[in-house]
């Protein structure tokens, strides 16, 4: 269950762990809300069942919210699920609530702790929310330690039924990408005949990645410095308006937007310094892609995230709000190639092998068996 199925980090964790499910033979079924992209669904293995469900929307709307529940009940009598396991915040709810009383196990993964970045009204009622669901699915599984320590702050869940399972991915593609490709079929914009210093975004193009923010801190970093070249990757609903700011900035020319891709190794590879941005997150994919691809990161704190950015070690982590820092960290380590030296080699030391996509497949798997021995052997010794 998820709410959106966009190209995004949530939902390849999803659906990497439907295709290892496939695998092993189980029969998967993937029900979704009504944003989604077509194209990309028309990319995913044929053997899972897509189930829309259209009334599961995004943004707290309590008629739709009512009727995506209703749905989802009835989707789950026709298809009478062994396991509901829900991603996302808005499915993670209805998804859990309407599999109340269906007689299969729930589990949920919490990809961010969402009430961390709203008001206090907004925070206490989704803390309630996820406090009511959480007690009532059978397991809980965290992308990070961040994100696990963030829940059992608040009382989401019982530490016995949270397991930290990292988003797996195929780490390989980066480890083993030693060679850096044609920097001018990746940006054909550059007009200059020298390579550019690449500084790499990778991610979705919504509000909480603050692309824009970023645009607005280092295009005078950009004007100083004309060698410099800002490549983003992604799609998104503020990817027109990114755009748009940096002709308006007049940086378009140093700054480039390759879209949807699908070689992020490449991407990685051809960077000087890696970044991110967002305001809020679990623990960020492309993290991992940059340390396998062993780049520099620059980056705004995230919870948890020191579990692969040591700071001053592999990369720089400035403070949550402080965007204009985080430019002029990239400024600074544009300048210092000793610096961005050290931190290329210092990320080969990070271990990153629980991110590995089949590991994560073995590791939720078990979480369905111990939900399903814990519910057999409390069913044995019930009266």
């Amino acid at each position: 269950m998820l709410t959106r199925l966009l190209r995004a980090g949530a939902e390849e964790n999803t659906l990497a762990t439907c295709d290892y499910q496939l695998a092993c033979g189980h029969d998967v079924y993937v029900l979704h809300g009504d944003e989604y992209d077509a194209d990309y669904i028309s990319t995913l293995n044929p053997r899972l069942h897509i189930v829309p469900v259209m009334d599961l929307v995004h943004p707290i709307a309590p008629l739709s919210d009512f009727k995506g529940w209703l749905a989802l009940r009835r989707a789950y009598k026709a298809i009478r699920p062994d396991v509901v396991h829900t991603h996302q915040s808005k499915a993670g709810i209805l998804g859990r609530l309407a599999a109340l009383g269906q007689g299969c196990i729930i589990v949920h993964t919490v990809h961010i702790a969402h009430w961390l970045s709203v008001g206090r009204a907004k925070q206490r009622l989704f803390v309630a929310i996820e406090r009511f669901c959480s007690n009532r699915s059978h397991e809980l599984i965290d992308v990070s330690e961040g994100v696990r320590d963030a829940c059992l702050e608040q009382g989401i869940g019982r530490a016995e039924h949270h397991h930290v399972i990292h988003s797996g991915m195929n780490i390989r593609k980066f480890i083993d990408k030693t060679d850096s490709p044609d920097w001018k079929s990746f940006i054909p914009e550059w007009k200059q005949d020298e390579r550019p210093f690449v500084v790499l975004m990778l991610a979705a193009f919504e509000p909480r990645k603050r692309q824009e923010a970023f645009l607005h801190a280092i295009a005078p970093i950009l004007k100083r410095n004309p060698t410099m070249c800002m490549v983003f990757c992604g799609q998104g609903a503020r990817l027109d308006a990114a755009r748009q700011l940096a002709r308006d900035l007049g940086i378009n020319e140093q700054v480039h937007f390759a879209g949807y891709i699908t070689d992020p190794e490449n991407y990685v590879s051809l960077a000087d310094v890696c970044v991110l941005s967002s305001e809020r997150e679990g623990l960020p994919r492309v993290l991992i892609q940059y340390v396998a691809g062993r780049r520099p990161v620059v980056m705004n704190h995230l919870t948890g995230v020191e579990v692969v950015i040591k700071h001053d070690h592999n990369g720089t982590i400035l403070p949550a709000n402080d965007i204009d820092a985080t430019a002029a960290e990239v400024e600074r380590l544009f300048n210092d190639g000793d610096a961005r030296r050290a931190m290329c080699k210092a990320a080969g030391d990070i271990d990153i092998t629980s991110w590995d996509v089949d590991y994560m497949g073995v590791q939720i798997q078990k979480v369905y068996d111990r939900a399903f021995a814990r519910t057999r052997t409390l069913a044995a010794g019930s009266p």
